[in-house]
Protein backbone atom coordinates (compact mmCIF):
# COMPACT_ATOMS: atom_id res chain seq x y z
CA UNK A 1 0.00 0.00 0.00
CA UNK A 2 1.35 3.37 -0.91
CA UNK A 3 2.13 5.42 2.21
CA UNK A 4 0.04 8.41 3.07
CA UNK A 5 1.33 11.69 4.38
CA UNK A 6 3.17 13.11 1.36
CA UNK A 7 1.31 15.41 -1.02
CA UNK A 8 1.52 14.26 -4.66
CA UNK A 9 -0.80 16.73 -6.31
CA UNK A 10 -2.80 19.80 -5.46
CA UNK A 11 -3.20 23.50 -5.97
CA UNK A 12 -1.69 24.95 -2.86
CA UNK A 13 0.69 27.86 -3.30
CA UNK A 14 4.38 27.28 -2.74
CA UNK A 15 4.34 29.74 0.16
CA UNK A 16 7.30 31.42 1.77
CA UNK A 17 9.92 29.04 3.04
CA UNK A 18 12.52 30.54 5.33
CA UNK A 19 16.07 29.41 4.57
CA UNK A 20 18.03 28.63 7.72
CA UNK A 21 21.76 29.22 7.88
CA UNK A 22 22.19 25.66 9.14
CA UNK A 23 25.20 23.43 9.22
CA UNK A 24 26.72 22.74 5.82
CA UNK A 25 26.55 19.40 4.09
CA UNK A 26 29.66 17.89 5.65
CA UNK A 27 32.75 17.93 3.52
CA UNK A 28 33.60 14.26 3.40
CA UNK A 29 37.24 13.49 2.66
CA UNK A 30 37.38 10.24 0.65
CA UNK A 31 40.39 8.43 -1.61
CA UNK A 32 39.41 7.51 -5.16
CA UNK A 33 40.31 4.50 -7.19
CA UNK A 34 40.43 4.89 -10.97
CA UNK A 35 40.34 2.01 -13.40
CA UNK A 36 42.02 4.27 -15.95
CA UNK A 37 44.10 7.39 -15.60
CA UNK A 38 45.66 9.26 -18.47
CA UNK A 39 46.73 12.77 -19.30
CA UNK A 40 44.10 14.83 -21.01
CA UNK A 41 44.48 17.58 -23.54
CA UNK A 42 43.43 21.16 -22.82
CA UNK A 43 41.85 21.27 -26.30
CA UNK A 44 38.07 21.49 -26.38
CA UNK A 45 37.94 23.06 -22.93
CA UNK A 46 39.04 19.89 -21.11
CA UNK A 47 41.46 20.70 -18.25
CA UNK A 48 44.80 18.90 -18.44
CA UNK A 49 45.45 16.43 -15.66
CA UNK A 50 44.44 13.00 -14.43
CA UNK A 51 40.67 12.36 -14.53
CA UNK A 52 39.23 11.38 -11.15
CA UNK A 53 35.83 11.05 -9.54
CA UNK A 54 35.22 13.91 -7.10
CA UNK A 55 32.46 14.78 -4.66
CA UNK A 56 30.78 18.12 -4.15
CA UNK A 57 31.05 19.89 -0.83
CA UNK A 58 28.38 22.46 -0.12
CA UNK A 59 28.67 25.60 1.97
CA UNK A 60 25.80 26.68 4.23
CA UNK A 61 24.86 29.40 1.75
CA UNK A 62 25.11 27.15 -1.30
CA UNK A 63 23.20 24.18 -2.65
CA UNK A 64 23.92 20.68 -3.88
CA UNK A 65 23.21 21.35 -7.55
CA UNK A 66 25.22 24.53 -7.93
CA UNK A 67 28.67 24.41 -6.40
CA UNK A 68 32.23 24.58 -7.65
CA UNK A 69 33.90 23.13 -4.57
CA UNK A 70 34.89 19.45 -4.78
CA UNK A 71 37.06 16.90 -3.02
CA UNK A 72 38.65 13.77 -4.47
CA UNK A 73 39.95 12.44 -1.14
CA UNK A 74 37.59 9.67 -0.02
CA UNK A 75 39.05 8.62 3.34
CA UNK A 76 36.01 9.04 5.61
CA UNK A 77 32.74 7.15 5.63
CA UNK A 78 29.61 8.84 4.31
CA UNK A 79 26.64 8.51 6.69
CA UNK A 80 23.62 6.76 5.19
CA UNK A 81 20.65 9.04 4.70
CA UNK A 82 22.82 11.49 2.75
CA UNK A 83 22.64 12.80 -0.80
CA UNK A 84 25.95 13.51 -2.54
CA UNK A 85 26.89 14.84 -5.95
CA UNK A 86 29.69 13.12 -7.85
CA UNK A 87 31.51 14.67 -10.83
CA UNK A 88 34.47 13.88 -13.04
CA UNK A 89 37.26 16.32 -12.29
CA UNK A 90 40.83 16.66 -13.52
CA UNK A 91 43.53 16.51 -10.86
CA UNK A 92 46.37 18.92 -11.61
CA UNK A 93 50.02 18.51 -10.69
CA UNK A 94 49.56 20.78 -7.66
CA UNK A 95 46.70 18.60 -6.40
CA UNK A 96 43.95 21.06 -7.31
CA UNK A 97 40.83 19.96 -9.18
CA UNK A 98 39.48 21.43 -12.40
CA UNK A 99 35.94 20.62 -13.48
CA UNK A 100 35.35 20.24 -17.20
CA UNK A 101 33.11 22.99 -18.62
CA UNK A 102 29.47 22.10 -19.18
CA UNK A 103 29.09 20.06 -22.34
CA UNK A 104 32.83 19.43 -22.70
CA UNK A 105 32.53 15.78 -21.65
CA UNK A 106 29.68 13.36 -21.08
CA UNK A 107 29.54 11.14 -18.00
CA UNK A 108 27.36 8.04 -17.69
CA UNK A 109 27.19 6.87 -14.06
CA UNK A 110 26.55 3.25 -13.07
CA UNK A 111 26.90 0.87 -10.13
CA UNK A 112 23.79 1.57 -8.01
CA UNK A 113 20.38 1.04 -9.66
CA UNK A 114 18.40 3.82 -11.35
CA UNK A 115 14.99 4.85 -9.99
CA UNK A 116 12.67 6.43 -12.55
CA UNK A 117 10.71 9.22 -10.86
CA UNK A 118 7.00 8.57 -11.48
CA UNK A 119 3.68 10.33 -11.13
CA UNK A 120 2.06 7.42 -9.30
CA UNK A 121 0.69 5.62 -12.36
CA UNK A 122 0.47 1.89 -11.59
CA UNK A 123 2.48 0.92 -14.68
CA UNK A 124 5.18 3.60 -14.52
CA UNK A 125 8.55 3.91 -12.88
CA UNK A 126 10.57 1.96 -10.37
CA UNK A 127 10.34 1.62 -6.58
CA UNK A 128 13.08 2.64 -4.18
CA UNK A 129 15.54 -0.29 -3.86
CA UNK A 130 14.86 -2.56 -0.90
CA UNK A 131 17.34 -2.56 1.96
CA UNK A 132 19.60 -5.55 2.54
CA UNK A 133 22.90 -6.67 4.00
CA UNK A 134 24.91 -4.08 2.05
CA UNK A 135 24.40 -0.30 1.75
CA UNK A 136 21.48 0.82 -0.42
CA UNK A 137 21.68 3.70 -2.87
CA UNK A 138 20.31 4.78 -6.23
CA UNK A 139 20.46 7.32 -9.04
CA UNK A 140 17.31 9.27 -9.90
CA UNK A 141 16.00 9.98 -13.41
CA UNK A 142 12.83 11.55 -14.80
CA UNK A 143 10.27 9.68 -16.88
CA UNK A 144 10.15 11.36 -20.31
CA UNK A 145 6.43 10.53 -20.61
CA UNK A 146 5.59 12.81 -17.66
CA UNK A 147 5.24 16.58 -18.22
CA UNK A 148 8.46 18.35 -17.27
CA UNK A 149 6.43 20.91 -15.28
CA UNK A 150 5.83 18.24 -12.62
CA UNK A 151 9.53 17.70 -12.03
CA UNK A 152 11.63 19.64 -9.57
CA UNK A 153 14.93 18.97 -11.37
CA UNK A 154 16.06 18.11 -14.88
CA UNK A 155 17.94 14.93 -15.74
CA UNK A 156 21.05 17.03 -16.32
CA UNK A 157 20.79 18.39 -12.76
CA UNK A 158 20.31 14.87 -11.36
CA UNK A 159 23.25 13.38 -13.27
CA UNK A 160 25.76 12.12 -10.70
CA UNK A 161 23.50 12.83 -7.70
CA UNK A 162 23.56 9.73 -5.48
CA UNK A 163 20.86 9.00 -2.88
CA UNK A 164 22.10 6.78 -0.01
CA UNK A 165 19.17 5.37 1.93
CA UNK A 166 20.54 2.62 4.19
CA UNK A 167 23.92 1.51 5.61
CA UNK A 168 23.23 -2.22 5.34
CA UNK A 169 22.88 -4.79 8.09
CA UNK A 170 26.51 -4.88 9.22
CA UNK A 171 27.56 -1.25 8.69
CA UNK A 172 30.81 -0.09 7.17
CA UNK A 173 29.97 -1.56 3.77
CA UNK A 174 30.81 0.04 0.46
CA UNK A 175 29.04 1.31 -2.66
CA UNK A 176 30.95 0.84 -5.91
CA UNK A 177 30.56 3.66 -8.44
CA UNK A 178 31.61 3.69 -12.09
CA UNK A 179 31.82 6.59 -14.54
CA UNK A 180 32.07 6.17 -18.29
CA UNK A 181 33.55 9.39 -19.71
CA UNK A 182 33.32 10.37 -23.37
CA UNK A 183 33.86 13.58 -25.30
CA UNK A 184 37.14 15.47 -25.16
CA UNK A 185 38.56 12.54 -23.19
CA UNK A 186 37.46 8.90 -23.08
CA UNK A 187 38.10 6.89 -19.94
CA UNK A 188 36.51 4.60 -17.35
CA UNK A 189 36.70 5.58 -13.68
CA UNK A 190 35.69 3.79 -10.50
CA UNK A 191 35.30 4.74 -6.85
CA UNK A 192 34.35 2.83 -3.73
CA UNK A 193 32.39 4.78 -1.11
CA UNK A 194 32.37 3.55 2.49
CA UNK A 195 28.98 4.04 4.16
CA UNK A 196 28.36 4.42 7.90
CA UNK A 197 25.17 4.32 9.97
CA UNK A 198 22.35 6.84 9.68
CA UNK A 199 23.10 9.63 12.19
CA UNK A 200 20.94 9.87 15.30
CA UNK A 201 18.30 12.56 15.11
CA UNK A 202 17.82 15.52 17.45
CA UNK A 203 14.17 16.26 18.17
CA UNK A 204 15.12 19.64 19.65
CA UNK A 205 16.83 20.80 16.49
CA UNK A 206 14.21 19.05 14.39
CA UNK A 207 11.48 21.19 15.91
CA UNK A 208 13.35 24.31 14.79
CA UNK A 209 13.85 22.97 11.27
CA UNK A 210 10.23 21.92 10.99
CA UNK A 211 8.91 25.26 12.24
CA UNK A 212 11.00 27.21 9.74
CA UNK A 213 10.68 24.93 6.71
CA UNK A 214 7.51 22.85 6.93
CA UNK A 215 4.89 24.24 9.32
CA UNK A 216 3.50 26.81 6.89
CA UNK A 217 2.02 23.99 4.76
CA UNK A 218 1.91 20.92 7.01
CA UNK A 219 0.66 22.62 10.18
CA UNK A 220 2.42 23.50 13.45
CA UNK A 221 2.73 19.88 14.60
CA UNK A 222 2.66 18.11 11.23
CA UNK A 223 -1.04 17.29 11.37
CA UNK A 224 -1.77 18.84 7.99
CA UNK A 225 -3.92 21.79 7.01
CA UNK A 226 -7.40 21.59 5.49
CA UNK A 227 -7.06 22.45 1.85
CA UNK A 228 -3.29 22.37 2.17
CA UNK A 229 -0.63 19.73 2.69
CA UNK A 230 -1.42 16.40 4.32
CA UNK A 231 -0.28 15.26 7.74
CA UNK A 232 3.24 13.96 8.20
CA UNK A 233 3.46 13.48 11.99
CA UNK A 234 3.01 10.29 14.04
CA UNK A 235 -0.79 10.21 13.84
CA UNK A 236 -2.16 7.05 12.27
CA UNK A 237 -1.60 6.94 8.52
CA UNK A 238 0.97 9.73 8.46
CA UNK A 239 4.62 9.48 7.41
CA UNK A 240 6.16 9.41 10.91
CA UNK A 241 3.94 6.47 11.94
CA UNK A 242 4.48 4.49 8.72
CA UNK A 243 6.98 1.62 9.20
CA UNK A 244 7.89 1.75 5.50
CA UNK A 245 9.55 5.12 6.16
CA UNK A 246 12.83 5.49 8.05
CA UNK A 247 15.21 8.27 9.03
CA UNK A 248 17.55 7.28 6.21
CA UNK A 249 14.76 7.49 3.64
CA UNK A 250 13.57 10.86 4.90
CA UNK A 251 17.12 12.23 4.93
CA UNK A 252 17.73 11.17 1.34
CA UNK A 253 14.69 10.63 -0.85
CA UNK A 254 12.68 13.63 0.39
CA UNK A 255 15.59 15.85 -0.66
CA UNK A 256 15.02 14.51 -4.17
CA UNK A 257 11.33 15.49 -3.92
CA UNK A 258 10.04 11.94 -4.13
CA UNK A 259 8.32 9.71 -1.61
CA UNK A 260 9.41 6.28 -0.40
CA UNK A 261 7.86 4.62 -3.46
CA UNK A 262 9.73 6.81 -5.96
CA UNK A 263 6.63 8.93 -6.62
CA UNK A 264 6.85 12.66 -7.30
CA UNK A 265 6.02 15.01 -4.46
CA UNK A 266 3.71 17.91 -5.17
CA UNK A 267 5.36 20.50 -7.47
CA UNK A 268 4.54 23.09 -4.78
CA UNK A 269 7.11 21.44 -2.48
CA UNK A 270 10.40 23.34 -2.20
CA UNK A 271 13.30 22.16 -4.36
CA UNK A 272 15.21 20.83 -1.38
CA UNK A 273 18.47 20.13 -3.22
CA UNK A 274 18.70 23.86 -3.96
CA UNK A 275 18.26 24.99 -0.35
CA UNK A 276 20.90 25.13 2.40
CA UNK A 277 19.57 22.20 4.40
CA UNK A 278 21.46 19.00 5.10
CA UNK A 279 20.25 15.44 5.35
CA UNK A 280 20.83 15.75 9.10
CA UNK A 281 18.26 18.56 9.19
CA UNK A 282 15.68 16.25 7.59
CA UNK A 283 16.57 13.41 9.95
CA UNK A 284 16.16 15.76 12.91
CA UNK A 285 12.77 17.00 11.65
CA UNK A 286 11.61 13.39 11.20
CA UNK A 287 12.77 12.57 14.73
CA UNK A 288 10.69 15.44 16.09
CA UNK A 289 7.64 14.49 13.98
CA UNK A 290 7.72 11.02 15.57
CA UNK A 291 6.96 12.71 18.92
CA UNK A 292 3.90 14.56 17.51
CA UNK A 293 0.55 12.87 17.05
CA UNK A 294 -2.04 15.63 17.57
Amino acid sequence: MAPQGVARSGSRARGAFVSLALAALASVALVIGCSSSSSTSPSGGIPSGTPVIAMATVAATGNLLETNTYTSDFTSAIPAGNVIRLVVAFKQSDGSLDIAPAGAIKVAWSGPPVVVNTDGSPDAGDPIPATGSTPTSFWLQNDPSIPSSLYHYSNDELNGVLFITDPGASGGGTIDIAASVTGGVTTQLTASLTISAVPAGSATHGAQVYSAQCAVCHGPTGGGIDGGAVGINAAAGNVASDPTWSAGLVGSVVRGDIDNQGVLLDPAMPEWLELPLTSQDFIDAYTWLQTQSQ
